[in-house]
């Protein structure tokens, strides 16, 4: 026993660190928004794009191919923007594009969610 006495401070941060890793980044941050964007034209193959919007400013996009890509929140002068590595997710007044290199991949609109009924 005296041969572990040395890791016993090196074995909780390895725990840790293993546990952090084993985490994916769609589970670090709860969903504070989502919605469905179904295709108004369409440039590519997806004609449905599920965004969900996270508590760490980023969004995933889940498509219909699925797929899931997520993105950082980025600067927008109006609406939501979302973009990295050559990606980009805008939605603004329940429009939503995709662009992958400045090729938009996918255009669509927000589809409104049935409202929940009342208990009396």
């Amino acid at each position: 026993m005296k041969f572990l006495l040395p890791y016993r401070r090196v074995l909780p941060i390895a725990a840790l660190v293993l546990a952090v890793a084993c985490t994916s980044p769609e589970q670090a941050a709860p969903v504070v928004g989502s919605g469905v964007f179904v295709a108004d034209s369409v440039t590519g193959t997806d004609e449905m794009v599920h965004a969900e919007y996270r508590a760490d400013d980023t969004v995933v996009l889940k498509f219909a191919d699925g797929r899931r890509k997520q993105l950082p929140r980025a600067i927008s002068a109006s609406g939501a923007r979302y973009a990295a590595n050559g990606e980009e997710w805008w939605e603004h007044q329940g429009e939503a594009r995709y662009s992958v290199n400045d090729a938009t991949v996918f255009v669509g609109r927000l589809q409104p969610q049935p409202q929940s009924r009342r208990q009396p």
